[in-house]
């Protein structure tokens, strides 16, 4: 969603973007750009394993605005199977250099029964790739 007057109207979710946001960036030497990690979609539900029932996702994940929110383009390439991304960062010299933390789900990302996410790094003109650091409960 976005808002053109300050807060007093808003447009709707655009195509492309995520639908459950968690963290929004921008960049100052690319100001019309946004950055969007996100809880991403196509969710499998699973059963058994230490917990009763949980959810990965199979898509999505992280998206792109390059005109200020009016256009989005989901960017997932490298992210292999963690759809999942919550914390983001760019590096404050250059707003192609993105990192991102990612897991299979929100169990995975926030529970400490199925604790396991990756950083994944991605510099425009290379893949993106998984870091080597990796945390586990």
């Amino acid at each position: 969603m976005r808002s053109l007057d300050k807060g007093l109207s808003w447009e709707d979710r655009k195509p492309g973007s995520q639908l459950d946001g968690h963290t929004l960036r921008t960049h100052k030497l690319a100001p019309h750009r946004i950055y969007e990690s996100a809880g991403g979609e196509e969710p499998v539900f699973h059963k058994g394993g230490p917990l009763d029932e949980y959810v990965t996702l199979s898509a999505g994940g992280f998206a792109e605005s390059h005109d200020g929110g009016a256009t989005w383009t989901t960017r997932t390439e490298g992210l292999k199977e963690h759809h999942y991304t919550w914390g983001l960062a760019i590096d404050p010299a250059n707003p192609d250099t993105i990192v991102a933390s990612a897991a299979l789900g929100p169990d995975h990302a926030h529970g400490m029964a199925m604790a396991e996410s990756y950083f994944y790094r991605r510099t425009a003109g290379t893949p993106r790739s998984r870091a080597a650091c990796r945390w586990t409960a």
